[in-house]
């Protein structure tokens, strides 16, 4: 009787434990998913920043964001790369959680192995790991303004806000 009672509670702690089929985890929080994201960060080199420039409608993989991408760049950064990417992190830690809304992909910042950051709608809406957070700036004002690829001084006027604000994200059920 006693292998059928702890054979009993093994499932049950594996059936809460584990999600179910159709239900999603909860997504990490902002935070959670900017340490994850700089503690892969430590074991890479280099980090390779892709950007499309389109209208219309799309809906691009990270493969094909970087097929159809305008602009390339490929950052060597050595064993500082978690340094470095620290802009694109207090970006992410920023931001809030929300519903992941496909298309119109416009940025990809990737690092072998296991960094993938997928930017969408104006680098506002940032997919890591399956889940989605939004900020209002967005990435390419980051990355512009703080000097990461590009180095110019940014006029008093530039807010890094973007050009297109009609994204509205849809909030996660039980967030505030």
């Amino acid at each position: 009787m006693s292998k059928r009672l702890l054979a009993t509670a093994l499932l049950v702690s594996l059936a809460s434990a584990t999600p179910m089929a159709g239900c999603s985890p909860a997504p990490a929080s902002p935070s959670q998913a900017a340490t994850s994201v700089a503690t892969k960060l430590r074991s890479v080199r280099a980090v390779e920043f892709y950007f499309v420039s389109r209208t219309e409608d799309w809906n691009y993989t990270p493969a094909e964001v970087v097929a159809k991408s305008t602009i390339r760049a490929y950052r060597a950064c050595g064993g500082n790369c978690h340094n470095f990417m620290q802009p694109v992190l207090e970006h992410l830690r920023a931001a809030r959680p929300i519903k992941c809304e496909a298309g119109q992909e416009d940025g990809l910042i990737r690092a072998q192995p296991g960094v993938e950051i997928v930017y969408s709608f104006s680098g506002r809406q940032i997919r890591v790991a399956g889940s989605c957070y939004f900020n209002e700036r967005g990435i390419r004002s980051v990355i512009s303004g703080d000097s990461i690829l590009f180095s110019y001084k940014r006029s008093l006027k530039d807010s890094g806000q973007s050009a297109n604000n009609s994204f509205k994200p849809n909030p996660l059920r039980g967030s505030a």
